[in-house]
């Protein structure tokens, strides 16, 4: 049975709200001809794709075969030719393995390796050259998307046209190459091979194990080569980029910006924005925050996907709690106002009074920061009794640095909690007590690491 067919192109929705975003990609969903051929939606982050998941389940009443992968997981299989499948090299953990392989031979007493060449340690411990090695690995895997010339070249032995000329960077550049090149890696183990092979006009695409269509949920930044690769699968099935656009003036932040907004946009109905724009001094949260958002902003208006007055598809927030007002600043691009001007509502001056929707807590301890939001979220579910502890979405900077404290305060709480974005290691109990005893037996016995493992 074949599946289904969908015209092929690239289908833009943009939006301010992700709850909109949210509503048109279940429409689209519920939409679909066979319910037995699976979905491809590409999301770049897991606490988004389990939000995701609910909301589709709510609205559409199921939530199932449905395939949500990283582009970059998706892209590296679409740029597999059939004869060289995909190899588990560029796992970043098998990786993070084979660059710390390369460190050990590198730094060897007997190597022979230039002084130049080797990276600087204080104490060439085993530990130094871990930490090392999982930092060059996630760098390398970056460097596959946002660098895939540079990579070519260095699988060539050659470097790129353009390098900066700082004697820091020359040297850094340096170590980095001849690391990589130790690396003897096979052409067809490198997705940057792969990402410009695709990429090349005469290179046939195989689209025999595409999917019907493909769904693009929301990033906030996509590299150049995957945005391109995404261009080349749209003339061969139908791509729905779902775009989190922040403000409609988001690439209007530099002079240079403006021009091109200018070249973009030669519309009658636009004649009299750009006056406007060259008076309005911007918000400094766009500004500082948007800045990987607009280059990709900027690459839909080269490509003629999105246009100023169209460039959003839900209204904008209504100005009734100062949270909403922000919102409704960045949207408009304007600076923030004081709390006693004019066009700050009523209802933002009792909601600056009352913190109702946005809070800022100062706190002298991780510890003291989760007992915080442990009240805090006991608060919201008693004054909102629609609220659901699935509903909430707790972001931090390291999962992994306060799941004990998590634990700690939430563990003997009636609130329900999961972890999600951590290390392997807080999810599976034995790698932790394998990764402990083998660090036990490589220093002192300690009684109170003794007592952790035994407990």
């Amino acid at each position: 049975m074949e599946p289904p067919r969908y015209a092929p192109g690239f289908r833009l929705f943009p939006a301010f709200s992700i709850e909109t975003l949210a509503a048109k990609l279940t429409q689209e969903l519920a939409l679909r001809r066979d319910p037995f051929v699976p979905e491809t939606i590409l999301i770049t982050n897991y606490a988004q794709r389990i939000w995701l998941q609910h909301f589709i389940a709510e609205r559409n009443g199921i939530c199932a075969n449905i395939r949500f992968l990283s582009p970059e997981t998706f892209l590296n299989v679409a740029a597999s030719e059939p004869a060289n499948p995909t190899t588990p090299v560029f796992d970043r953990d098998a990786l993070t393995w084979r660059v710390f392989k390369a460190l050990c031979a590198l730094h060897a007493p007997d190597s022979g390796t230039p002084e130049a060449l080797r990276f600087p340690f204080r104490e060439e411990r085993e530990e130094d050259f871990i930490l090392l090695a999982r930092a060059l690995a996630d760098l390398f895997w970056r460097y596959q998307s946002f660098r895939p010339e540079m990579i070519a070249a260095w699988m060539r032995g050659e470097d790129p046209d353009k390098l900066p000329a700082g004697a820091d960077f020359r040297r850094e550049y340096a170590r980095q190459k001849h690391l990589w090149q130790s690396l003897a890696l096979p052409d067809e183990a490198v997705p940057a091979l792969r990402y410009l092979r695709m990429l090349d006009k005469t290179a046939e695409l195989e689209t025999e194990n595409l999917p019907p269509r493909l769904f693009v949920f929301a990033p906030t930044a996509i590299p150049r080569v995957h945005f391109e690769m995404l261009q080349k699968l749209s003339k061969h099935t139908q791509v729905l980029f779902f775009y989190h656009n922040l403000s409609s003036d988001l690439w209007t932040e530099t002079a240079n910006e403006k021009t091109r907004f200018r070249e973009n946009c030669k519309r009658p109905q636009l004649a009299g924005e750009s006056a406007w724009i060259e008076s309005v001094p911007g918000n400094e949260l766009l500004t500082s925050w948007g800045k990987a958002a607009r280059m990709l902003a900027m690459r839909l208006i080269d490509d003629g996907h999105i246009y100023h007055e169209s460039s959003n598809g839900d209204a904008p927030p209504e100005r009734d709690s100062l949270l909403h007002c922000i919102q409704a600043d960045i949207r408009e691009n304007r600076e923030t106002p004081a709390p006693d001007e004019e066009r700050v509502p009523e209802a933002m001056k009792n909601d600056l009074k009352n913190a109702v929707s946005w809070r800022v807590h100062s706190a002298h301890s991780p510890m003291r920061e989760m007992e915080i939001l442990r009240d805090d979220l006991r608060d919201l579910f008693t004054r909102d009794p629609a609220m659901r502890p699935r509903d909430v979405l707790v972001m931090l900077p390291d999962v992994d640095a306060y799941a004990p404290f998590i634990h700690a305060v939430f563990d003997n709480c009636e609130l329900p909690f999961s972890l999600a974005d951590s290390a392997g290691s807080e999810r599976f109990s034995g790698i932790s007590a394998l990764l402990a005893l083998l660090k036990i037996a490589q220093g002192e016995f300690r009684l109170s690491e003794i007592l952790a493992l035994l407990d």
